[in-house]
């Protein structure tokens, strides 16, 4: 069976810069909202949205799993990252002309999101093209009520 629903999608992320793996100046907060849309199928639960910034659009699609989160770019970004809490992902990181190196360790996941919304919370250290960064994100889906 599935089922489709228009949802709203908050993500919060907090990155600090690390020095000796400690936070160095002040950390990059960036709080977005977007509309999208929200597809079970199965057992398979994924959230997708349309991204627009002064870069360009980017297609984005969040897959909730049993352990963790999936989260996919395409457009003026494209990454692919995966957060199961204790793994490590090693991927790559494309802005532009500019392409880098990415791992992720993901510390700590909590939360659930399921056809009802819901909230999920990563905790997780990165590094990209070698400077490593300690990074917190919220992931807050809210069902649209039709008409809306």
């Amino acid at each position: 069976m599935k089922a489709i629903k228009e949802v709203e999608i908050r993500l919060h992320s907090i990155i600090d810069n690390l020095e000796d793996g400690l936070p160095t100046g002040e950390p990059e907060i960036n709080i977005t909202t977007h509309r999208g849309f929200m597809i079970c199928e199965d057992t398979a639960l994924s959230v997708s949205y349309t991204d627009r910034d002064e870069g360009g659009e980017v297609k984005c699609t969040i897959r909730i799993y049993e352990n963790g989160v999936s989260l996919s770019r395409r457009g003026a970004i494209v990454s692919d990252l995966l957060f199961s809490e204790g793994e490590e992902c090693r991927t790559s990181y494309a802005v532009g002309p500019y392409t880098f190196d990415m791992i992720t360790k993901t510390v700590r996941v909590r939360g659930k999101i399921d056809l009802d919304g819901g909230e999920m919370a990563l905790l997780y250290v990165m590094s990209v093209g070698g400077q490593e960064k300690n990074a917190r994100m919220r992931i807050t889906v809210t069902p649209l009520k039709a008409g809306l």
